[in-house]
This record gives C-alpha cells, sequence and structure tokens, in this order.
C-alpha cells in the first residue's frame, strides 16, 4: 500500500458574498503530490472576521463539508477561511455585507428596541396604536438597545410595529394619556 503525502491544499466554498443570518459551506482538500485527493485527514479549520478575530476554530476531515451560519451581527467586511495541515495552508476570502435589523419587545407599555444588525442603525420606523401611525426615527448603534415610552387616552390598544421590509412585531397594551404618542425613555 502506498501512503499517499499531503503535498497542497484548497478550499472549495459555495459562495463568495454574504449576509448575516446565510451559511456558508467550505470543504477543505487536500491532495498529494500526483494531484489525487487525500479524503479523511484532519485538517486545522477556522474562520476569522474582518479584524482578523477567530470567530470559529475546529479540527475538521479533508474532503467532507463544514456549514458554518454567520450570526444576526456578523461584521462587514472581508473574513478568511483558514486550513492548515502539516505546514500545508490554503486561505479563502469572503465578504459581509451590512444588514441592518432590530429586534422590538412590548415591555410594560413601552417598546425596547434592541440592534442585532452588524451596523449602527438609522431608519424611521411605524407605530401603529390603535389605528392611529407614528412615524419614529430610530438610531442605534450596533448592540445598542433604547427604551420608548408609549401614551394614548387610557383604554387597551392593537399594537403594530413596521418597518420598511415589514412587521418587527405586534401586541396589545393597556396605555393612558392624554395624545397617542412615543417618546424615548430616561
Amino acid at each position: 500500500t502506498i501512503t499517499q503525502t499531503p503535498s497542497w491544499m484548497a478550499l472549495a466554498i459555495d459562495k463568495q458574498v454574504l449576509y448575516p443570518e446565510q451559511e456558508i459551506k467550505i470543504i477543505p482538500i487536500l491532495y498529494d503530490k500526483a494531484n489525487m485527493e487525500i479524503n479523511g485527514q484532519d485538517i486545522l479549520f477556522k474562520i476569522q472576521d474582518s479584524a482578523e478575530q477567530s470567530i470559529m476554530e475546529k479540527i475538521a476531515k479533508s474532503g467532507e463539508n463544514i456549514s458554518f451560519k454567520l450570526d444576526s451581527n456578523y461584521p462587514v467586511g472581508y473574513s478568511m477561511i483558514v486550513a492548515e495541515k502539516e505546514g500545508i495552508r490554503a486561505e479563502k476570502i469572503f465578504e459581509v455585507k451590512p444588514a441592518p435589523k432590530i429586534q422590538v419587545q412590548i415591555v410594560n407599555n413601552s417598546l425596547l428596541i434592541h440592534n442585532i444588525g452588524n451596523i449602527d442603525y438609522h431608519k424611521a420606523i411605524e407605530v401603529d396604536i390603535g389605528g392611529q401611525v407614528i412615524i419614529q426615527q430610530v438610531d442605534l448603534l450596533i448592540g445598542e438597545s433604547k427604551l420608548y415610552s408609549l401614551s394614548a387616552p387610557t383604554g387597551d390598544y392593537s399594537l403594530e410595529i413596521r418597518d420598511e421590509v415589514g412587521s418587527l412585531g405586534s401586541g396589545s397594551v393597556s396605555l393612558t394619556g392624554n395624545a397617542v404618542n412615543i417618546r424615548e425613555a430616561g
């Protein structure tokens, strides 16, 4: 039996450009001097973000498919995939595009808005309180949260929150006050 000696390596990826929450599939391919694939070998595999921070590090097998799903706040920019085996190294770059995204929760008749995207969020949202729509500008840094107080004449109201993409949440609230209003708390 002739033992195959690793000579070089390549990385196959299914996407060059991704958005947060998408998945990338990667196959590390190890070759011998005759350019024949060597499958099933342990390979050190890692992904680094645009700031060269290690996002994932693991031992993978050559020739096997590796799936990696990006978080909603995965940093914008170029990330690098690196595979290494006995001094042999392969690198591949993929780009992560900006994706503004917020999460809205109804908390004690207030709205808690959290930026879960990978860029600062500077957009207007619609807050529909019992059929009356108020446009509210929301400005949040990555990872930042703000609380907004809701008011309306005393009563129970349906609540719907939307941005240009669609619904961000809905529910019902019991409010007090003089007029339908939303304002930043604090």
